[in-house]
């Protein structure tokens, strides 16, 4: 019998200052993508979840980026004990349900804030 693998996620409320040049379009696609890159990241209101309901793959109110630096973690409950947030650089995170905030544009550039719902796989477990 194959074991039954099982997922542990932090999810949290994801908040970040983000810069953005608008890319290349496709010759013949009016829609241009961007480039967005953040920093000054941090999560809240984050939580260790068992399988949680992700985001669809092809939902348009998202980002998957590769990876995400030195990001500040701030839990509901300290898992640690320590009793302060730490800072930890995360694989494959998705950010669903974004707003952006007090965007500014210069020329083929934006500038601002960006918010939304982070879910991060920390530890696969095979039951």
């Amino acid at each position: 019998m194959k074991p039954v693998e099982r997922h542990i996620y932090v999810v949290g409320d994801f908040f970040a200052k983000y810069y953005g040049r608008r890319a290349q379009a496709a010759k013949g696609n009016s829609n241009a993508e961007y480039e967005v890159h953040t920093y000054a990241q941090r999560i809240t209101r984050a939580a260790y979840v068992w399988d949680p309901e992700l985001p669809a793959p092809d939902s348009v109110n998202q980002m998957r980026p590769s990876h995400l630096d030195e990001v500040e973690i701030h839990f509901l409950e300290d898992p640690t004990g320590y009793g302060k947030p730490f800072r930890e650089s995360l694989r494959d995170p998705i950010i669903a349900d974004i707003r952006l905030e007090g965007v500014a544009k210069e020329h083929m550039r934006s500038f601002g804030t960006i918010r939304g719902k982070i879910y991060v796989k920390v530890h696969t477990v095979a039951l």
